[in-house]
């Protein structure tokens, strides 16, 4: 923790794009849309309050980055069912762009 006291955000950006393979913006986004599709598939609660409650502060941009990341809807989502996402995916010991020995 003491070394990212003194990493600048720049630096820190790009150790955490080294170490997980995505900047830390999208990896958060991806975090909250995550949430957001087990609060669809798992409750009957209005699109508009699960945008709220995952930090968006519009229905219609929460929708939009919902549809780039599911490819379909948050209300086709629900109505479908959602999807099976297994098991999330592993992160690697291995920087992305190595070969392991």
């Amino acid at each position: 923790m003491a070394a990212l006291a003194g990493m600048g955000r720049t630096s820190f950006a790009e150790a955490f794009a080294a170490a997980f393979g995505q900047g830390p913006m999208e990896f958060v986004q991806r975090v909250r849309l995550r949430i957001a599709s087990r609060l669809l598939s798992g409750t009957d609660l209005p699109v508009k309050v699960i945008a709220a409650s995952v930090g968006y502060a519009s229905r219609s941009a929460f929708s939009k980055a919902f549809a780039i990341e599911f490819g379909t809807a948050p209300s086709h989502f629900r109505m479908v069912g959602g999807m099976d996402e297994g098991e999330p995916e592993r992160i690697e010991s291995e920087p992305p762009d190595t070969e392991p020995i």
